[in-house]
């Protein structure tokens, strides 16, 4: 495993000799395909929630996203600049959503499920370190507040569909030979990927397959 660049983890990271995202170009391609991801999803946030007190949580979920999903394809890290923050702004954004809305029960299921997501992944990541590293922790209490604030369905669906998109990420990889067996392969994208089909989608998921957890 490379040495860990300060302010950033990940199941990898680069020598102090390598880019940081901070000051490394991430290149036009991933810059396009960034904007375009940013701008989709900004829209399909608004379509899904209008102008209402959760849409802010969840634009700041889709912009932490495409980020956060670029930098850790990039570079194998999850950087603390934008992980910590979102570890404030989650619960403090859906609190907000609570009270404009009278949701407290609602509040409370999304701290638990923070908390419930950072406790399991927690556990992975001492089980298995090559494979989830401490971003992906803290990530992981960023997006079990998001997903929790909508119900324990939801929350099981983006953890689910986060594993499902991880292990078909690694099938392909393997079969098309861009990784080997034991290479490290960042799980943030699939993390926030999961997340967002959970949010967009999940609630009518959840209440066909869970339907006494919401």
């Amino acid at each position: 495993m490379s040495e860990r660049q300060p302010g950033a983890d990940g199941p990898t990271a680069m020598n102090d000799d390598g880019p940081s995202p901070a000051v490394a170009p991430i290149g036009v391609p991933l810059q396009v395909l960034g904007a375009v991801l940013g701008a989709s999803l900004a829209v399909m946030m608004l379509l899904r929630f209008g102008i209402s007190w959760e849409l802010p949580a969840y634009a700041y979920m889709a912009a932490l996203a495409v980020a956060l999903g670029i930098i850790d394809f990039k570079f194998q890290l999850l950087p603390n600049r934008y992980v910590y923050p979102g570890m404030l702004l989650a619960p403090l954004l859906v609190g907000l959503a609570a009270v404009g809305n009278g949701t407290w029960n609602a509040f409370f299921t999304a701290l638990l499920g923070g908390a419930a997501m950072f406790v399991l992944y927690l556990v992975m990541a001492l089980i298995s370190p090559a494979g989830i590293g401490m971003g992906d922790v803290k990530l992981a209490l960023v997006l079990g507040v998001l997903l929790g604030f909508h119900g324990w369905g939801t929350w099981f669906i983006g953890l689910f569909a986060a594993f499902l998109i991880g292990g078909l990420a690694g099938v392909v990889l393997l079969a098309t030979g861009k990784a080997k067996r034991g290479s490290a392969i960042p799980f943030g994208p699939p993390m926030l990927a999961g997340a967002l089909i959970a949010v967009l989608w999940g609630e009518s998921l959840s209440r066909a397959l869970f339907p006494y957890t919401s």
